[in-house]
């Protein structure tokens, strides 16, 4: 049975500034592992949105396995 596997990283984001002089930001990474011929996935994202006075960050991981 022939093997492959597969990783991605993802990056993209931006910041801003206001007139009044407030920052606002966003950005994500994305983590994909993939095993050939349909087996496991596993994804991890990381995002985060902020100002100048907030950040929120959000995290998630999913797996995919046939059985």
């Amino acid at each position: 049975m022939p093997f492959a596997s597969e990783c991605v990283l993802r990056n993209g984001g931006s910041v801003t500034v206001t007139e009044t002089g407030e920052v606002h930001a966003q950005g994500n990474t994305t983590i994909s592992v993939a095993t050939g011929a349909g087996g496991v996935e596993i994804t991890a994202r990381h995002d985060a949105e902020g100002r100048s006075d907030f950040i929120n960050q959000t995290a998630s991981v999913k797996g995919r396995m046939p059985f």
